[in-house]
């Protein structure tokens, strides 16, 4: 099932989007100033924060928010598997 499939119906300004290389220079590319990414600890906050750090410099902000308590056991590389 496709990501923007599972986005609210007024959101039409949200694109969902693949891309490889530096996510500031494509957030540049595409003319965002925003980064949002999800977070489901303090490992991840941690990571996060020196992204963010970095992105800031690269003159983009990073929005970071907590997983739903049912959701932050959830890794991407789990969900990968699933679908392998």
């Amino acid at each position: 099932m496709a990501l923007r499939s599972q986005l609210p119906e007024g959101w039409s300004n949200v694109t969902v989007t693949a891309w490889e290389g530096l996510t500031a220079a494509f957030c540049h590319e595409h003319q965002s100033g925003v980064i949002v990414r999800g977070i489901r600890n303090h490992t991840d906050m941690r990571h996060e924060y020196r992204l963010a750090a970095m992105n800031e410099q690269l003159g983009i902000t990073t929005f970071l928010v907590p997983a739903r308590p049912g959701l932050a056991a959830v890794s991407s590389t789990a969900v990968r598997a699933l679908r392998a």
